[in-house]
């Protein structure tokens, strides 16, 4: 059992569902600095402290690990493919993907992927269970090259799964034994390139998670609300930068709620007052063009979706091959109208 209660009591139910336990071998590290660190890392980044969404609970991204970690258990049993995913957002900032909108980078969001290696070298519970299990850094700290866990979008991986069954969970729409009706309809089967694939094996619930992940995108990741939380607090925390109030590796030391304590306690009252804005804010200016207005953004970011992997018979389909309204959909939502939003000058 955890020593420490990091697994909020709403989602029990979830874990009931993609695993009856938690592998012995994998609570040692659960207790480990890095990842304790990702229980005050929020998996929602940018909009956990905004009144623009409303949660029913909160999802951190030691939570999202654990549960990626135990889909991929539940469907390999390899422990080198499981502490992997485990440990895939430990080198996450503060707020994960609002520094890649410090940087700039809101259509791609990669910064996230740097500093694994260094952060498993540094923690001596992860160093010390490894050599425990006889396997090597090498082994674990580059997860893409398990297909199962990653793959390229818009295929179906165990990461993409989490995502879009968690946040609509917290967000909506979808209940445990929604979660439950996808997750155990799913197996390992093969894709178009002979790689290893969760693949449906009922069309009307690959159906049912490719609307979703759409809804999901349009409505919370890619939303012009997640695009303007993302930016102002990028721009809250460059400011942080600009005046030495804090470095770039605090961002990779520190929890959320240590930056916002610096956040509220600023000598420099534009941040402290641009934070509150931040948390009360209620709605968002939006317009067609920015007609070298300052202060607006473009809307453009990463869109993500998943077109599902189907079992038929011995072989496969794409979801997108056999749903002319889903294929539809997803062209809409590749290349949705550019809106520009107003972000507040600090």
């Amino acid at each position: 059992m955890l020593k420490n209660n990091l697994i909020s009591v709403g989602y029990k139910k979830i874990l009931d569902v993609y695993s009856s336990e938690i592998p012995e071998f994998l609570i040692p590290f659960l207790e480990s600095p890095v990842l304790l660190r990702m229980s005050d890392i929020w998996q929602t980044c940018w909009c956990h402290y905004s009144p623009l969404f409303e949660y029913k609970m909160n999802l951190s991204r030691f939570e999202h690990s654990l549960w990626v970690a135990l889909i991929i258990w539940n469907f390999t049993k390899s422990k080198k493919q499981t502490i992997s995913w485990l440990l895939h957002d430990i080198s996450h900032s503060a707020f994960s993907h609002v520094w890649d909108f410090i940087l700039w980078d809101p259509e791609h969001q990669e910064s996230s992927e740097k500093f694994i290696s260094e952060l498993i070298c540094w923690d001596d519970v992860i160093t010390s269970e490894l050599k425990s299990l006889s396997i090597e850094i090498g082994e674990i700290e580059d997860y893409e090259i398990y297909p199962i866990a990653d793959n390229p979008g818009p295929q179906l991986s165990a990461d993409r799964l989490e995502y879009n069954l968690s946040s609509p969970f917290i967000l909506w729409c979808l209940t445990a034994d929604d979660i439950a009706e996808i997750y155990n309809d799913l197996i390992i089967w093969k894709d178009e390139n002979k790689q290893p694939e969760l693949s449906f094996t009922t069309e009307s619930l690959a159906l049912k998670f490719g609307f979703l992940s759409i809804e999901n995108d349009s409505t919370l990741f890619s939303s012009h609300e997640a695009v303007f939380t993302m930016t102002y607090l990028a721009e809250i925390i460059k400011k942080m930068l600009e005046i030495w109030e804090i470095k770039q590796t605090d961002l990779y030391r520190l929890w959320d709620t240590d930056v916002i304590s610096m956040m509220e306690s600023s000598k420099d009252s534009s941040i402290r007052k641009a934070w509150s804005n931040y948390k009360t804010t209620k709605k968002i200016n939006l317009q067609d063009t920015s007609d070298n207005n300052q202060g607006f953004i473009s809307s453009k970011c990463k869109r993500r979706w998943v077109d599902p992997l189907i079992k038929k018979w011995n072989s496969y389909i794409r979801l997108s091959n056999i749903s002319e309204d889903f294929k539809n959909r997803v062209e809409e939502h590749k290349n949705p109208k550019e809106v520009f939003i107003e972000i507040p000058s600090l």
